[in-house]
């Protein structure tokens, strides 16, 4: 497995653009975030910047966090990910 951003397939990034915007839009930090997701706010900044991919789990806790269906979430990412953002 390799570590750097550019590794990772672009819907990795695409995700971190939404995650930061929909946590910015709920008036969260990535600390309050972290704290409703159950994971570490160094976590949150990793995914936010597209350094790690997310399981399934993740996503969903990220959702419920946000107040958002996993459903919503994955389709801002892949509207996102259409708009070339990531």
């Amino acid at each position: 497995m390799t570590s750097g951003k550019n590794d990772h397939p672009p819907i990795v990034g695409s995700f971190g653009s939404v995650l930061r915007e929909a946590r910015l839009a709920a008036g969260l930090t990535q600390a309050k975030l972290a704290d409703r997701a159950g994971m570490s706010t160094r976590y949150v900044i990793l995914l936010e910047q597209g350094q790690y991919q997310a399981s399934i789990t993740t996503l969903h806790d990220i959702a419920r966090a946000l107040d958002l269906s996993l459903a919503e979430l994955m389709a801002r990412v892949e509207a996102a990910l259409g708009q070339g953002r990531g």
